[in-house]
């Protein structure tokens, strides 16, 4: 087979019925994870591939790395000798029941064995290294550690049936998740380990230290290295009681006491030294209060006190780094003092659904506001931005309470992202700096803001920018404005019934009738919803009516296009407009496109169209939101004669058309 095909990535075949994979003469690159979830048998090769073999119906890297195993295929599994890497995922899934492993193996990747049903296995002496949940599977019950390994990566073993291990002499360091899930009941440590990185083991099981070992556990069934600096995990029941923190401790590891969520209190002591509060360390402990928490607190990692709820009030004066999600739910906040920090990034959803938070005063050097750091705060009614931000990401206000913003002294912000300050209700003042050049997707949507000026340096003003502004009634564009219609997106006034006035003193737009042209006057951009003109006349120059130009235009009754004008009408052009009823479509136009009459609840007849073939018909019904019988004519009954009678009469009607 001529195959050109060098390179196979990641879940390329998963979820396929595929039983056989060959692999031709170029492929150099295969990724590990490229069969999950497939019943694969075999594997073919070409014969002049140099990169790849295939021993023990195993592949293989001609690095002596393995790569992948048939999926279906069950019983042992003998890894060849001269094998120098397991790589990755190379196992991941597969049926084996039993491993072989050589003494030539120097490290296993992650995820190499993982949901395998293997039972036990004997990790040679000659590794070094077991990467993250390799080992990860409910089969497993019984292990053999190499001597050599210094370092337990996360969750290599979690979730496996082991009742005992032994923790080789050489071990210094067990990460997080390691031996959680198990059936472990004691477990012996050696003294060479120096540090539990995150919740190693589940609560039920006791550890036991030797006497030369730099970890103990106190008297409330904390973790603690023999210095008395470090928290590392809390091992007591999930009950109602109240947990001291020495007041030497510098640093509360990572998943310290995650999903504790019956211990009622934590406390400091007024002179405690804490600086580190590790990742997840107070994960959902939602009925937690925080008493005396320390100000000297200077860095605060992600999910550090993810959804506490009782936590109410911090004050961090001396924090330096705040991580994502750090208070994230923490729905009884009331009060964030942040502002004297040096904190120059505010990570994603930092403060997501703070609900009773009020105000903040942001970092007085803050240069970076991440993803949704305030979204939901559906309290939050006043923020001080300092002059130093630089970058402001989406829906970082999201579902807020502002009613005012004054963003003029932030002079080095460029951009009102997507969804920024989307859904506050009641948001009636925003002053921009003069360094804004753009307005990202439904930035300002579902605001109260009632008029907006574009500025000489706005560039792009993006789609449904003030979608739902139920109260904007003016947009004007300034004489010295760069905007132009290519900066202007779709739907930018989608749902503003009160919107009647646009005013245009630049010369890259046209105004008629309060509609925004091109300047040539070839494309009708938008005609403002709330305009009280109900019969417009398009200009003879015009060609195209634009997205949604029209959209939700509740006054408008009748549209007249000339003859040899516009050829195009463009998707959702006329979309709810109510009160539209009767437009006519001279053989000029050429194309309708999706849900041009959506929701013309009145458009149900009279529509005059010259081009009446089947073909253009049915081209255009349904999918423009015409029926057919928009075609025929209107009629009703005379009360007088009771004879039919023409609703609208085409040669009688009268336009004005604007030039």
């Amino acid at each position: 087979m001529d195959s050109q095909l060098t390179y196979i990535g990641w879940n390329s075949f998963s979820y396929t019925l595929i039983n056989t994979l060959f692999l031709p003469k170029k492929l150099k690159t295969l990724y590990q994870g490229c069969i999950e979830y497939t019943e694969i048998e075999s594997f073919t090769i070409h014969p002049e591939n140099t990169e790849l073999r295939i021993e023990n119906s195993i592949v293989i890297s001609k690095d002596n790395i393995t790569i992948l195993y048939p999926t279906k295929l069950t019983g042992n599994v003998n890894i060849p000798y001269g094998t120098l890497r397991i790589g990755s995922s190379s196992f991941s899934m597969c049926k084996i029941t039993s491993i072989n492993i050589p003494n030539t193996v120097r490290t296993i990747g992650t995820y190499v064995f993982y949901r395998t049903p293997i039972s036990e296995v004997v990790i040679p002496d000659s590794v070094t290294d077991i990467g993250s949940y390799a080992f990860c599977t409910n089969y497993l019950k019984k292990v053999t550690l190499s001597k050599n390994i210094t370092i337990l990566h996360e969750a290599c073993f979690s979730g496996a049936q082991i009742t005992e291990i032994e923790i080789p002499p050489n071990v210094e360091q067990i990460d997080n998740w390691c031996f959680t899930g198990y059936k472990l009941t004691v477990v012996y440590l050696p003294d060479t380990v120096k540090l539990l990185n995150g919740k190693v083991f589940d609560d039920n099981v006791e550890i036991k230290f030797g006497n030369n070992s730099n970890l103990y556990i106190n008297q409330d069934f904390l973790i603690l290295n023999k210095q008395n600096t470090t928290v590392i995990q809390y091992l007591g029941p999930n009950k109602n009681s109240k947990i001291p923190i020495p007041s030497t401790v510098t640093t509360i590891g990572k998943n310290a006491f995650r999903n504790k969520t019956n211990l009622a209190e934590i406390t400091f002591q007024p002179d405690s030294q804490l600086e580190v509060i590790g990742e997840s360390a107070f994960y959902n402990c939602i009925s937690m209060v925080f008493t005396g928490l320390p100000q000297t607190v200077k860095t605060i990692n992600k999910y550090a006190f993810y959804q506490c709820n009782k936590l109410q009030s911090i004050r961090f004066p001396s924090v330096t780094s705040i991580g994502k999600n750090a208070f994230h739910y923490c729905i009884g906040l009331t009060s964030a003092d942040i502002q004297l920090s040096s904190v120059d990034t505010l990570d994603d959803y930092t403060f997501i659904g703070c609900k009773l938070l009020p105000s903040i005063n942001l970092p007085r050097n803050l240069k970076n506001l991440g993803i949704g750091v305030f979204h939901s705060c559906t309290n939050l009614n006043k923020v001080l931005f300092p002059s130093t931000l630089i970058f402001i990401k989406e829906s970082c206000f999201q579902n807020c309470a502002l009613n005012n913003v004054d963003l003029s002294q932030c002079v080095n912000l460029h951009e009102i992202p997507d969804r920024c300050f989307y859904n506050n209700a009641n948001l009636q003042s925003i002053t921009f700096p003069p360094s804004i050049n753009t307005f990202g997707i439904s930035s300002l949507s579902m605001t109260g803001i009632t008029s907006f000026n574009v500025t000489s340096t706005v560039n792009t003003i993006s789609t449904k920018t003030f979608d739902g502004c139920q109260s904007l009634t003016e947009f004007i564009i300034n004489q010295d404005s760069v905007l132009t219609p290519s900066g202007l997106g779709v739907d930018v006034f989608r749902n503003c019934p009160k919107l009647r006035n646009i005013v245009c003193l630049s010369q890259n737009f046209h105004v008629i009738t309060s509609a925004l042209f091109t300047p040539d006057d070839t494309i009708l951009i938008i005609f403002p919803p709330a305009s009280h003109v109900s019969s417009f006349g398009l200009p003879g120059t015009v060609r195209t009516i634009g997205e949604g130009a029209f959209s939700f235009c509740y006054n408008l009754q009748s549209i007249f296009i000339p003859s040899d004008s516009l050829t195009s009408i463009s998707a959702r052009a006329f979309e709810g407009c109510t009160s539209h009823s009767w437009i006519n479509i001279p053989i000029c136009v050429r194309n309708i496109g999706n849900n041009a009459f959506k929701d013309c609840s009145s458009l149900q007849c009279g529509v005059k169209i010259e081009n009446s073939t089947k073909a253009f018909i049915n081209q255009i019904v349904p999918s423009s939101g015409l029926i057919k019988q928009a075609f025929t004519s209107c009629r009703v009954q005379s009360c007088a004669r009771g004879l039919p009678k023409t609703l609208l009469s085409y040669s009688s009607f009268v336009v004005i058309i604007i030039i």
